[in-house]
């Protein structure tokens, strides 16, 4: 049998020796809805802000914050707060200039190695923090998983990769944990010969150790994803460069994702962007043009702003998924007793 399980070349195709994020930023290859559109950085962290204050917490930390730059932002709007930038590096090095300028002095930033040798070092950090907000914006779909495809016999299987000549090639049957995980969260029974899914096992335990390691406070993933009712009729891994889509080939040529299974991340709520930040004050609808004439700047600055906010609201960015986790709870709970 040759090849390896698509999350052992996904891993090495991103942060092995010559993996693509030890020569690239995401940054540069596709946009986010903290990065990319004029204005949704600051209209997301006054966003982050309110639900900080209505959760009462005190600190906030960047999980896989990149070079979006909303670290910095929130810094800039609460400058007695003290602010984390945690970005996942191949190894440790100096970070992006862009990000990382005298603009952003009193952020505290720290590389951590990713996969399981930077476990110990985000460990210690979240341990260390209490009354905090732990923001993951699509953090969680790089995070390399297996793909399973519906052999011939009718079994689910994994799907190998042989770099050598970049075949794919039908693995053994699942078993164990990831077999249990396909059955409780992504059941195949419709599923026909040659059909895919992704098997999101490997990121519900990351995120279960983020929420188990933070002392105290609120964390949240946010990324394009999908729940039970909805599961996609395949596989939903990608691949980018250059802000374009290209074949998802795990060879070090492109960026590669995947769309997290938010429902089964240990969350109390799972929600959709446009909701959670339309509860939060975020508005779409322009303002009174008769302000203009008084103050002709405000109302651009009105109009901008609210244009920020009908992207984040709208169709692609608005439907984002927002799985909030309380660090010591594992409670169901509705999305007004979170957002409240």
């Amino acid at each position: 049998m040759v090849g390896r399980r698509w999350s052992l070349a996904w891993n090495s195709a991103l942060y092995g020796t010559e993996g693509f994020y030890r020569r690239q930023t995401p940054g540069a290859h596709f946009a986010t809805s903290v990065s990319g559109v004029p204005g949704t950085t600051q209209v997301m962290a006054d966003a982050l802000c309110e639900f900080m204050d209505r959760q009462r917490l005190q600190r906030f930390l960047d999980l896989g914050a990149g070079s979006t730059g909303l670290a910095v932002c929130m810094a800039s709007r609460r400058p007695g707060m003290p602010v984390v930038a945690v970005d996942i590096r191949p190894s440790s090095g100096p970070g992006d200039a862009d990000s990382r300028g005298s603009s952003a002095s009193r952020v505290k930033w720290i590389d951590v190695c990713p996969g399981t040798p930077g476990r110990p070092v985000l460990r210690r950090l979240l341990s260390s923090l209490s009354e905090t907000l732990v923001f993951a914006h699509e953090w969680l779909d790089v995070l390399p998983c297996d793909i399973a495809e519906v052999g011939p016999d009718g079994s689910l299987r994994y799907v190998l990769f042989d770099s050598a000549d970049g075949r794919e090639v039908l693995g053994p049957p699942l078993t164990g944990r990831d077999s249990r995980w396909c059955r409780r969260y992504w059941p195949w029974s419709h599923l026909t010969v040659g059909d895919r899914l992704d098997i999101g096992r490997s990121r519900d335990e990351w995120w279960a150790f983020v929420v188990r390691s933070l002392r105290s406070g609120v964390a949240i993933a946010v990324d394009y994803g999908h729940t039970i009712a909805a599961r996609p009729h395949g596989s939903t891994v990608a691949g980018y460069r250059g802000g374009r889509s290209v074949p998802p080939i795990p060879d070090g040529s492109c960026d590669i994702t995947a769309q997290v299974s938010m429902d089964s991340l240990p969350a109390r709520c799972v929600i959709e962007q446009r909701a959670v930040l339309a509860c939060l004050g975020v508005r779409s609808d322009p303002p009174n043009p008769s302000t203009a004439a008084a103050d002709p700047t405000g109302y651009l600055l009105a109009l901008s702003r609210r244009a920020a906010g009908a992207a984040l609201l709208g169709p692609g960015y608005g439907d984002a998924l927002w799985a909030i986790s309380t660090a010591g709870s594992d409670r169901p709970a509705t999305a007004q007793e979170v957002l409240v």
